[in-house]
């Protein structure tokens, strides 16, 4: 699974491509930022918790038994996910003045 980024204004846009055998399918999800103050460490949960959820949903969240390669695959999605908002979230968390702060990666 592939995972990229895309930055609208006051949003943190997470997506991934999927590539089953010949087709490709793109998943986007859109995070919001709008309404969190990243200057506030509260926030900036609220956000980490947005990003997490996002991340599951375009990776999926299994629950119960997975074969090694699910599990591999699963977490290299997430990594990937995380991976590619990193920038944003940096360049947000600037902009709020609290840029000596990050976000924690479950």
């Amino acid at each position: 699974m592939l995972s990229a980024i895309l930055a609208p204004a006051m949003a943190l846009t997470l997506s991934t491509a999927v590539v089953p055998s010949a087709a490709e399918e793109i998943v986007q999800v859109h995070v919001t930022i709008s309404d969190v103050n990243l200057a506030d460490p509260q926030d900036r949960q609220i956000l980490e918790r947005r990003l997490n959820s996002a991340a599951f949903k375009v990776c999926g969240r299994t629950f119960g038994r997975q074969t090694m390669a699910q599990a591999i695959e699963q977490r290299n999605c997430l990594a990937m996910a995380r991976a590619s908002y990193e920038d944003q979230v940096r360049l947000a968390l600037a902009e709020a003045g609290a840029s000596r702060v990050s976000l924690r990666q479950n």
